[in-house]
């Protein structure tokens, strides 16, 4: 108890010591203030701070011009160079004569300049562009800071003034150029792609989504790109190890384009043109171009120098081998007459004349094939041609047939002969993909042809005839030779598997300058459609122009 009272003792004491010495501390500064050496120490200050701000303003690279109140005080040597004036001129008509009557705002410049200064003046700093005007009216652009400064005990408003003319100028012209390339890119008629150094997609242009229907947000970067446009595992490997090839060679000679078949958002399947560029800045510029159109011309024009290369030649061995035939079947005619058509000889005569007329069939069909004759054309009544030759197809296979023809077909003119012909091929081959029965369905429409089609027609009417069956279908590989000569799926033998059947069918629906067109799926069937252009629309398809 005696211990803390003692404590309490000696702790007020402390602190009156340390209040004492604080106060005698005051007291000194006081002192030392009010003496004649602080005075001349602030006096030397001033002086010095005031000659580095003289320094500063008059070796300024911007105009810088003192007011108080309305009146200008003083201004930079850059203010004249600037301004296009005499220091008399700035003093006496700043800085009404300086500025339009409106900024391009459409505000007052007086009542606008009169705000920010006040702004300034009450210690808020202001800094902003304006349209500015030399003392010979020419506008210029201008970026203007107001604050507010002491000066030798004096407020004063310091306004810097920086001429920025050229940099606005070299803004639009880049702004323009930046237009440019945007139009570029987004009109563009191939589809481009940015991809960064760690295979981010940073830009794609229209034209990119349009041909695959992707957007950024579908594929963000080049993984998802393989996995979502080459499904097929296989396939996309085969891709990958192209690009990695592709992106060895940083060489920025004329690239070879890589083709590829793209699988688009939709499910369709899209052949393309890549090329890839290195940028020195990093990432890579990819651009593409679908020529699917191209490649599918390509084709047909193909298919079309090959069967009339093929039809020359079946052409003239299908003359020559008539006059042989001719020959063959007078002899056993002849050979029939002297043993009174009776016995074995005469049975075995009899099924050689039956081969021989079998033989003459395929001849006419060499014949038919090749480029000799055209087609006798007249109207026709499509709807009764069709519906005898499904009837005399189907006939005791076990297959469903269902007719979807609509009213008011446009007419047709064609050689009903060779329709006959063609529709019997056709059907026939549906009936051989469903030996054990199955459906068929016969759908006869009119249409435009437009260039959404993808099809080598021009935009004109036709008659479509579809006939779609549920066989097991023609794989991919097979789906593009099966209008070539001599190619079959089927067993080789006199009366089927000569594979002539679509190649001739091929070739009378071009010599009616119309077009045919599969579609099939494995396991699902197949979709065979012929084209045949209105009689009232004379003319030509575009295949059938470019090949004559």
């Amino acid at each position: 108890m005696r211990n803390e009272n003692s404590d309490m003792k000696k702790k007020p004491k402390k602190e009156n010591r340390f209040l004492d010495t604080l106060t005698t501390i005051r007291q000194q500064i006081d002192s030392f203030e009010r003496s004649t050496t602080y005075r001349k120490l602030a006096e030397l200050i001033l002086i010095e701070s005031e000659e580095r701000y003289r320094t500063l303003f008059e070796a300024a690279n911007d105009a810088i011009l003192l007011t108080q109140g309305d009146q200008i005080v003083d201004c930079n040597p850059k203010t004249l160079e600037v301004f296009g004036c005499t220091k008399a001129q700035v003093m006496k008509e700043y800085p009404g004569k300086f500025s339009p009557e409106y900024q391009p705002d459409g505000k007052l410049s007086n009542a606008m300049a009169e705000e920010k200064m006040n702004l300034a003046l009450e210690g808020s700093p202001q800094f902003f562009e304006w349209k500015h005007c030399r003392y010979d009216g020419i506008h210029f652009d201008a970026e203007v800071s107001l604050n507010r400064v002491e000066l030798s005990g004096k407020t004063f408003l310091q306004a810097i003034v920086r001429d920025v003319t050229k940099r606005k100028q070299a803004e639009e012209e880049l702004r323009g150029e930046r237009q440019k390339l945007q139009t570029l890119l987004e009109q563009a008629p191939f589809g481009m792609l940015l991809v960064n150094n760690i295979g981010d997609y940073t830009y794609m242009n229209p034209r990119f989504r349009e041909l695959f229907g992707y957007t950024l947000n579908d594929t963000p970067n080049g993984k998802t790109w393989l996995r979502k446009a080459y499904p097929d595992p296989s396939y996309r490997g085969t891709v990958i190890a192209a690009w990695k090839e592709e992106i060895k060679k940083k060489s920025r000679n004329k690239k070879i384009p890589k083709t590829f078949t793209v699988t688009s958002k939709d499910g369709k399947t899209k052949i393309a043109n890549f090329k890839v560029v290195h940028l020195e800045k990093g990432g890579y510029l990819v651009s593409c171009e679908d020529i699917t159109d191209l490649k599918r011309l390509e084709d047909e024009l193909l298919k079309a120098q090959k069967l009339e290369s093929i039809g020359i030649l079946a052409g003239g061995i299908a003359h020559d081998f008539n006059n042989i035939l001719a020959v063959v079947m007078g002899n056993i005619s002849l050979a029939r007459t002297h043993i009174n058509y009776e016995g074995t000889a005469s049975d075995r005569l009899l099924e050689a004349e039956k081969a021989c007329l079998r033989a003459k069939d395929l001849t006419q069909q060499l014949l038919t094939f090749s480029r000799g004759g055209e087609p006798i054309k007249k109207t026709i009544e499509l709807k009764s041609i069709l519906q005898e030759a499904v009837n005399i197809a189907v006939a005791g296979s076990g297959i469903e047939c269902q007719f979807f023809i609509a009213d008011r077909l446009f007419p047709i003119a064609a050689d009903e002969r060779e329709i006959r012909q063609v529709l019997g091929n056709i059907l026939s081959n549906a009936r051989e993909a469903m030996p054990s029965g199955g459906s068929l369905k016969i759908l006869v429409e009119n249409v435009t042809a437009n260039p959404k089609d993808e099809l080598p027609l021009l935009e004109r009417d036709y008659v479509r005839i579809s006939a779609e069956d549920t066989g097991p279908g023609i794989p991919k590989n097979q789906l593009q030779r099966i209008f070539d000569p001599y190619y079959t799926t089927k067993p080789l033998g006199i009366q089927k598997g000569m594979g002539l059947g679509l190649a001739i069918c091929y070739s009378i629906i071009k010599k009616h300058d119309g077009f045919i067109d599969v579609e099939s799926t494995v396991n699902e069937g197949t979709k065979l459609s012929i084209y045949l252009p209105s009689a009232t629309n004379g003319k030509s398809s575009f295949l059938s122009e470019i090949v004559t």
